[in-house]
């Protein structure tokens, strides 16, 4: 006998595009009866959701209308604890409802190209985790025209990407940050922020949002995944850089609400996609709105909150702080772990803010491709812990690992204690492959030079040391650009400048060589 299951479904009806390759098909907003799922570009299918991949034991079937273009679906009436495959013949998702569980591994990422080939998510998928929190930044589009349909064809472009191996397979929990909300640094006065809004209402299977008004609106909420409470803040939409507010005083108040209720979970999870630690007040995140940053501190401290874990992202580097330096309270005592994941795909890495306690990991001139995972255990006990672990994609073991159990808040340094400490994390300039493959190709670069001098000693010598020392500064400035280039151009270029001199040169060689020969 089939469980009792309520459908919603909400249609909106545009014009279709061209069915691609993958359309999109993805979970979210999960709880142990029910989960949201949507569809795209499925119009006139039959939408099926299974206890089993095959779909032999269909709970519920419903033809998709024709003419739509996307679809939300609200499944309820669902069992907990079971784990549950939706979609068509041809393609499915899955994902498992929440139960009465101790432990919860959650896996976070942030920033990723929108077409990405990365084998990351692949990796990712192999956790079997939860829940995915994405962090932002899902697909890297900057755009700046207030076109809903721009966001639907972004949406849909992950889908055709290595991405879609991992969205479909657990419930995605999402917030975005600027490029894919709008340009780089975007805020409260992107053009595109109503198109942003209103797409990620129709592409997102996400949980109620805290304030709900003809689908235009910040999409900051919150939920809870068992004993913990996740609270997941909208730090663009509301960003207003003249007045240094990072949130509305609407949301903050929000955000105090929350924190109140502190007494009620075992763990307070804050999804902040901005990195908190550092000073910059030219910066487009905390570092540069410290006022509400004290603010949200002072908040905490006053609250007596002693459960408090926050996630952040928007820097291309992984780092943990166990408290040591994310306290910017006045009076101290309201340092709470933090940890930052990036970047799931991106060029090269960074290193934004700090210091960490923990330490930081990435590559500076490398294609960055690094997650997190984060396990809460114990959650239905008064000693809750948790352990953070930072994945990269060549390293099999984790790079970072953070453990504790409660009691984790504590007294971090303040203002003026920070002094002289250095505000920043040391990251590796590439990977040890790479570097030594550059000491190769600088060292080959350099015996071409010398041996090009010595055929030409005689002819043009102040000229060719010019031209050496230019090869050499041409060398230096691909070494600042990206290391990565380096050996890809040294050897080739080394090689056929000293075939071009020997050519030139080939009698002197002759002679040389036949001097040599009587010589012997």
């Amino acid at each position: 006998m089939h469980p009792l299951i309520t459908l919603i479904l909400l249609t909106t009806t545009l014009i279709i595009p061209p069915k691609t390759a993958e359309e999109i098909l993805w979970s979210g907003a999960v709880t142990d009866q029910s989960a949201s799922v949507v569809v795209g570009n499925r119009g006139g299918e039959t939408f099926q959701v299974a206890t089993d991949q095959h779909f032999s034991n269909v709970v519920f079937e419903m033809m998709v209308p024709d003419g739509s273009r996307l679809h939300k679906f609200l499944v309820d009436g669902l069992v907990s604890g079971t784990r549950y495959y939706y979609g068509f013949d041809d393609d499915y998702g899955s994902f498992k409802t929440f139960g009465n569980q101790s432990e919860w591994k959650l896996l976070l990422g942030s920033a990723s190209q929108s077409s990405t080939n990365s084998n990351i998510f692949l990796d990712m998928k192999e956790q079997e985790a939860d829940v995915l929190i994405y962090l932002g930044d899902m697909f890297i589009e900057d755009i700046n025209i207030n076109n809903i349909e721009l966001y639907n064809q972004a949406y849909r472009k992950v889908f055709n990407s290595t991405q879609k191996h991992l969205l479909k397979s657990l419930p995605v929990v999402y917030m975005w940050d600027d490029h894919d909300y709008g340009t780089n640094n975007a805020n409260y006065y992107s053009i595109s922020k109503e198109a942003a809004m209103e797409a990620y209402n129709l592409n997102v299977p996400h949980y109620p949002l805290a304030i709900e008004h003809d689908g235009l609106s910040p999409i900051y909420h919150a939920f809870n995944l068992g004993t913990v409470r996740v609270v997941v803040t909208d730090l663009r939409s509301e960003k207003k850089p003249e007045v240094e507010q990072i949130m509305s005083r609407k949301q903050l108040q929000w955000l105090r609400d929350e924190f109140a209720e502190y007494k009620q979970y075992s763990v307070v999870l804050w999804i902040n996609t901005q990195i908190w630690i550092g000073e910059s007040s030219s910066a487009d995140n905390w570092r540069g709105f410290s006022s509400d940053r004290a603010i949200i501190s002072n908040i905490i401290l006053e609250l007596g909150i002693d459960n408090l874990v926050s996630v952040t992202s928007d820097s291309h580097m992984l780092a943990m702080d166990d408290g040591t330096y994310s306290d910017y309270s006045a009076l101290g005592g309201a340092g709470f772990p933090m940890f930052n994941v990036g970047s799931l795909d991106r060029s090269t890495g960074n290193s934004i803010g700090g210091p960490f306690s923990h330490g930081c990991f990435s590559y500076e001139n490398h294609r960055i491709q690094q997650y997190g995972t984060l396990i809460i255990n114990n959650t239905n006990t008064s000693t809750p812990c948790f352990k953070m672990i930072g994945h990269t994609i060549d390293i099999s073991e984790p790079v970072l690992e953070f453990e504790k159990c409660y009691p984790w808040m504590k007294r971090g340094f303040l203002a003026e204690e920070r002094v002289g400490i250095t505000s920043s994390c040391l990251i590796l300039y590439s990977k040890p492959y790479i570097t030594v493959w550059l000491l190769i190709g600088l060292i080959y670069c350099f015996l071409s030079g010398i041996s090009i001098i010595l055929v030409q000693k005689q002819q043009r010598i102040g000229s060719l040391i010019l031209v050496l020392l230019f090869f050499i500064l041409v060398l230096l400035f691909l070494l600042v650009l990206n290391p990565v280039y380096v050996p890809i151009i040294v050897f080739p270029v080394c090689t056929i400048a000293w075939i071009i001199v020997a050519i030139s040169n080939r009698e002197r060689l002759e002679k040389f060589y036949h001097r040599k020969v009587k010589t012997h």
